[in-house]
C-alpha cells in the first residue's frame, strides 16, 4: 500500500449554517443551534406532550452524519421534524456521496416527508431528492428513490466532485406530521443522512503509480527477454 494515499481535506463550516429540531403536540417546541466548527458532535431535542424529536448531528472533515429519531402522537397536526441548512467548503477537489434513509412506524400511514438538496451556492443544484406520502402505512424512504405516495422529485447525481474555492449548502428536511387528518394513535420514524467526503488523489501521488506500474512491466519485459543458454 502507499503511503499518504489519501489526502487531508479541511472543510469549513460558514456561521449561517443551522439546525433546526421540532416537535408538537397540543403546543410546539423547538431548537436551533448553529454549528461553526467542525468537527461538531450534538444530540439535539425538542419535546411537546407526547411528540419528541431528536436530531444528532455528527460533522467532520471527512463528512457528515446527521440521524433523526421521531415520534408523534395522532393529534391533528402533531409533528416531529428535523431540518436545517449547512454551509460549507472545502480547501482541495473532493468527491461526495450522499446516502440516506427515513423509516415510519405508522400504522395509519399519515404525511412522511424526506429532502435533501446539495447546492453550489450562486450556482446549481448538484443533487436534490424530494419523497412525500401521505396515505401509506410504514413507509420507507430512501435518499434519490421515488417511493412517495403523494410527491417524487429527484434531479441530479448523489455522486461527484466538489471544488475548492466554492461555498455549497446541505440543505434537509426530514418528518412525520398528523396530516392531512389525525390519526388513531401514534407514530415513529428514525433514518439517517450521510455526506461522505473522499479526498482525490495528488497528481504526485498519480504519477508514482504510474512510474511504480511502469517500472513493474519493465521488470516483467526483462525476465521474459532472458532465454536460457542450454538451448
Amino acid at each position: 500500500m502507499l503511503a499518504g494515499s489519501a489526502l487531508a481535506v479541511t472543510v469549513s463550516l460558514n456561521p449561517a449554517s443551522f439546525v433546526d429540531t421540532e416537535a408538537a403536540d397540543l403546543g410546539f417546541d423547538s431548537l436551533t443551534t448553529n454549528p461553526s466548527s467542525i468537527p461538531h458532535v450534538a444530540n439535539d431535542q425538542a419535546v411537546d406532550g407526547g411528540s419528541a424529536s431528536l436530531t444528532g448531528p455528527t460533522l467532520t472533515h471527512t463528512g457528515f452524519n446527521i440521524t433523526f429519531d421521531h415520534t408523534r402522537t395522532g393529534v391533528l397536526n402533531a409533528l416531529a421534524s428535523s431540518d436545517g441548512e449547512l454551509f460549507f467548503s472545502v480547501d482541495a477537489a473532493i468527491d461526495y456521496a450522499i446516502t440516506g434513509t427515513y423509516a415510519a412506524s405508522d400504522p395509519d400511514g399519515r404525511q412522511i416527508i424526506q429532502y435533501v438538496v446539495l447546492q453550489e451556492v450562486g450556482g446549481p443544484n448538484l443533487f436534490s431528492s424530494y419523497q412525500e406520502s401521505r396515505a401509506t402505512p410504514d413507509r420507507l424512504f430512501s435518499v434519490g428513490n421515488t417511493d412517495g405516495d403523494f410527491f417524487n422529485m429527484v434531479e441530479g447525481s448523489a455522486t461527484g466532485t466538489l471544488a475548492p474555492g466554492e461555498i455549497y449548502r446541505l440543505i434537509f428536511a426530514n418528518s412525520i406530521q398528523a396530516s392531512p387528518t389525525a390519526a388513531s394513535g401514534s407514530a415513529t420514524a428514525s433514518g439517517f443522512l450521510t455526506l461522505v467526503l473522499v479526498p482525490e488523489p495528488s497528481t504526485a501521488l498519480l504519477l508514482s503509480i504510474g512510474l511504480a506500474g511502469f517500472a513493474a512491466l519493465r521488470g516483467d519485459r526483462k525476465k521474459t527477454s532472458i532465454s536460457d543458454p542450454r538451448d
